[in-house]
């Protein structure tokens, strides 16, 4: 049988064990966020890089090429 002390350091584990839990849940959490920030920063590094390609429009549409085919 359970006493009142019994039931009250029960009760402070399973919270102690929660805001364990919570605590690295917030720390990966954290971390993903983190990763996904510094991902972004490279990407953006690497499209400054590169040099812009000319894109010139066909002079007319594939299309036109198809049906006189």
């Amino acid at each position: 049988m359970y006493t009142n002390i019994d039931l009250v350091r029960e009760r402070m584990d399973t919270l102690r064990r929660e805001a364990h839990r919570e605590r690295l849940i917030r720390a990966a959490r954290q971390g993903t966020r983190a990763r996904a920030a510094a991902r972004r920063a490279a990407e953006t590094e690497e499209e400054e890089q590169r040099p812009e390609r000319n894109v010139r429009a066909p002079s007319r549409p594939r299309r036109w090429f198809r049906a006189r085919a």
